[in-house]
């Protein structure tokens, strides 16, 4: 039997929702944290692609704000800035729009984060509170872009 078009198209619409649905079923569970910082792909307007990703943060402020490891000015608890890991994908200077249920807010990188890891940013108390409350302490699965 020799397969006709429809045959074909019709599998792979049906593989396609499977798989789709195997992925949903699978995204809430703890082992999937892992996958969700892998680059996602989206097509963004103009048919301009633009890696997303996901990162949790965290927030910062008082005295641990002084002497930034990116040199300058030390920042307030209301500076919109951010401190990352030395090992992560963020470099000094870099700017960072995190996203969270509709709210968004732009840092800058000026400081290093010793207890962070490669996709964990450090907020300080202005930028966290762009995203969620204080007392919060930790947001997870934010998107960000660079």
């Amino acid at each position: 039997m020799r397969p006709t078009l429809s045959l074909i198209v019709g599998m792979a619409v049906m593989a396609a929702g499977l798989a789709s649905a195997s992925v949903d079923s699978a995204v809430d569970s703890p082992a999937m944290e892992v996958e969700r910082s892998l680059p996602v792909v989206e097509r963004a307007p103009g048919m301009v692609l633009q890696k997303r990703r996901t990162t949790k943060a965290t927030w910062y402020g008082g005295g641990q704000l002084d002497n930034p490891a990116c040199g300058g000015a030390t920042p307030t608890d209301n500076s919109m800035v951010a401190a990352v890991s030395e090992n992560g994908p963020f470099q000094c200077g870099d700017h960072i729009k995190l996203s969270k249920g509709g709210k968004s807010v732009t840092v800058k990188v000026v400081d290093k984060c010793a207890g962070c890891g490669a996709h964990h940013i450090d907020l300080t108390k202005g930028a966290f509170k762009k995203l969620g409350p204080l007392s919060e302490g930790v947001i997870h699965h934010i998107t960000y872009s660079t």
